[in-house]
């Protein structure tokens, strides 16, 4: 019986049988308001509400042995195996185009704000190479990345990277979002890795050889291949929601005063606490929802005595971010970010 299932953040509350009534969901992927998955063998892409409610298998029909599945603002878009093409449509499952982008034999998609990137089945003895597009299917580069490992069957997208599992080499590839610095073997010692994702703080992996998902930092260190287990048989795709993660975003500085301003990304209402260090003061600020939050960064003691020497100053920010309770998909966390403080005499 295929399944699709879910956990939360942290790895705890793994529910094998989130949603049912899936068949053969070779891939993942995950928005706002929703999940999608595609039904290999029925050739239909499914959608289902993110609380597992509603779910329609044949949300998107006509199909061609879809493997994977990627979502952004606007768009759905698929990887036929079957017809050697990238799929898409509108978001709301109007306006299918099956041949959106012709490639060649891809294993998965991924998507970022400006391009769309897919994993090419290796042909004879060049392994195999990651494609990228335009979001408007344009400029398709068939070997954006070469050197990706003997079989390439997951690729995930953030904003400095492209990540993708290398199943016959057991490793996770990583190489920058222009394509260059190529590292096949960026996190090596997993196991069948098959569907990959990626958050604002780690890396996700499912292992297909012992049916677990795998988690990383963003760096590579810290990796756990048995973070999640008992994830049933052959688990072959894994997705999260971006938006259940807190990050720190860009900083805005008073070079007047010698202070700053940093902006943090919030899922939900919670509390934001910046902690109070010999070189930054505390500070406390509440999330009253999902968006942007701006949190003061003043100088401490021993960085305004740097300010007052050098004019410069750096200081490292930790904010906490404890989220209201009632979703528990949403965890507490807490990020770091080194500024640079700048005051002009």
């Amino acid at each position: 019986t295929f399944t699709i299932g879910r956990a939360n953040l942290d790895g705890t509350g793994v529910n094998r049988s989130f949603i049912t009534g899936v068949d053969a969901p070779n891939g993942l992927a995950v928005d706002a308001a929703h999940v999608y998955w595609p039904n290999l063998f029925q050739t239909t892409i499914g959608r289902a509400n993110l609380d597992g409610s509603g779910a329609n298998q044949s949300f998107i029909t006509g199909a061609d042995t879809p493997l994977d599945v990627a979502v952004d603002a606007a768009h759905v878009y698929w990887a036929n195996q079957g017809g050697d093409t990238i799929g898409r449509a509108n978001l709301d499952g109007t306006g299918a185009n099956q041949s959106f982008i012709t490639v060649g034999d891809p294993e998965s998609v991924a998507v970022d704000a400006e391009h769309i990137h897919w994993t090419n089945y290796p042909e004879g003895n060049e392994g195999a190479t990651i494609g990228r597009a335009n979001l408007d299917g344009t400029g398709a580069n068939q070997s954006f990345i070469t050197g990706a490992g003997d079989l390439a069957t997951g690729v995930a997208v953030d904003a400095a990277h492209v990540y993708w599992t290398d199943l016959s080499g057991d490793a996770i590839g990583r190489a920058n979002l222009d394509g260059t610095d190529v590292d096949p073997n960026f996190i090596s010692g997993v196991q069948d890795p098959d569907g990959v994702a990626v958050d604002a703080a780690h890396i996700y992996w499912a292992n297909r050889g012992t049916h677990t998902i795998g988690r990383a930092n963003l760096d590579g260190t810290g990796a756990d291949p048995s973070f999640i287990t008992g994830a049933g048989f052959l688990p072959v795709g894994v997705a999260v929601d971006p938006l259940r993660s807190f990050s720190l975003s860009n900083v805005k500085r008073n070079k007047k005063k010698g202070t700053a301003k940093l902006t943090a990304k919030v899922p939900g209402p919670g509390e934001l606490e910046f902690a109070n260090t010999g070189r930054v003061k505390g500070a406390r600020k509440r999330a009253n929802a999902a968006g942007k939050v701006r949190l003061p960064v003043r100088p401490g003691a021993k960085a305004k005595q740097q300010l007052n020497a050098k004019g410069k100053a750096k200081v490292e920010a930790k904010v906490t971010y404890t989220p209201d309770g009632g979703d528990p998909s949403i965890v507490a966390s807490t990020h770091t970010k080194v500024i640079k403080l700048v005051r002009r005499r």
